[in-house]
């Protein structure tokens, strides 16, 4: 995922868990733009794609 130059806060509206509750993926969501993603939660760290 890259952003925009006008996306750079984020927040993480949901967590998608399996059913050992373990996480699967995040929910983030622009906070200019209102835009919805989802993605692999472990992408959070990777500064490549931030």
């Amino acid at each position: 995922m890259r952003s925009s130059n006008r996306e750079t806060h984020f927040l993480v509206t949901e967590l998608v868990r399996d059913e050992l509750d373990n996480v699967l993926f995040v929910e983030i969501e622009a906070v200019l733009t209102k835009r919805v993603q989802r993605l692999d939660w472990h992408d959070l760290s990777d500064a490549e794609r931030w």
